[in-house]
């Protein structure tokens, strides 16, 4: 029983086109590795700049809270009289002093 019995022997050509064919597919393969690689790291980039984001607006909506309780104490007498003392006015016949170091 000789090789020709059962199998065939592959021309040249065959072997040329099956290592193309080959090549091709490894090619396509490391191909979508790279995009799935990009599009994995641009997802992991957006999930920190989103934390990132996330982080500021909580300080935006404390100092927001914190901006409407001052304003809220700028309404009362009290408030009023202590912003204006700490600008530097007196109530009318006070006499300003300076203490030096």
């Amino acid at each position: 029983m000789s090789l020709s019995d059962n199998h065939s022997v592959p021309s040249r050509a065959q072997i040329a086109l099956l290592f193309l064919l080959q090549m091709a597919l490894v090619l396509g393969m490391i191909h979508l590795g790279v995009q799935t690689g990009e599009r994995w790291m641009r997802a992991q980039e957006m999930r920190r700049e989103n934390a990132r984001i996330e982080r500021r607006l909580l300080e935006v909506q404390q100092e927001n809270q914190r901006l409407r309780r001052e304003a809220q104490a700028l309404q009362t007498p009290n408030g009023m009289e202590r912003e204006a003392r700490r600008l530097g006015y007196l109530r009318p016949g006070e006499v300003p002093f300076i203490v030096l170091p």
